[in-house]
């Protein structure tokens, strides 16, 4: 584990928050794995009512992090890692709790289809969205253009 994430609940709350303030919360692998447990324990957590999804920093997440290597370093594939982004986005939209992305600052590509999952969004002065999936060459795959 890369500790990429951190999770915490009070008052019924979960409190899931993107910790790569270095990179604007862009996630990498380890990340996604480890999102992707944060907000299944949250939807298992009987105590928990809702679920709030943030960054560290001066960012709420400005997607996959294209500097974490080349695809020969990663251990998923493509399809993998593009189901554990929709899994989490999936818990966010459909799931039985309700989600509320605390965006402060941007969302960027993936970081916006992550906000977008979610039921509410609460946005900062500085907080804004781009999908930057044009500029890196690549489709918004999980839901951006939709």
């Amino acid at each position: 584990m890369t500790n990429d994430v951190n999770y915490n609940v009070t008052d019924g709350r979960a409190e899931i928050e993107l910790d790569r303030p270095d990179v604007m919360n862009a996630y990498t692998e380890d990340t996604l794995i480890e999102l992707n447990h944060a907000v299944e324990k949250a939807v298992d957590d009987k105590s928990v009512y809702v679920i709030l999804l943030t960054g560290n920093g001066p960012g709420f997440c400005t997607g996959r992090d294209l500097r974490a290597g080349t695809k020969s370093d990663y251990r998923l594939s493509e399809a993998e890692r593009l189901n554990k982004v929709a899994s989490v986005m999936r818990h966010l939209y459909v799931g039985r709790k309700p989600s509320i992305a605390v965006i402060n600052g941007p969302a960027v590509g993936g970081g916006m289809e992550l906000a977008l999952s979610c039921d509410f969004r609460l946005m900062t002065d500085e907080s804004f969205f781009r999908d930057g999936h044009v500029n890196a060459g690549f489709t918004p795959a999980t839901g951006g253009s939709w």
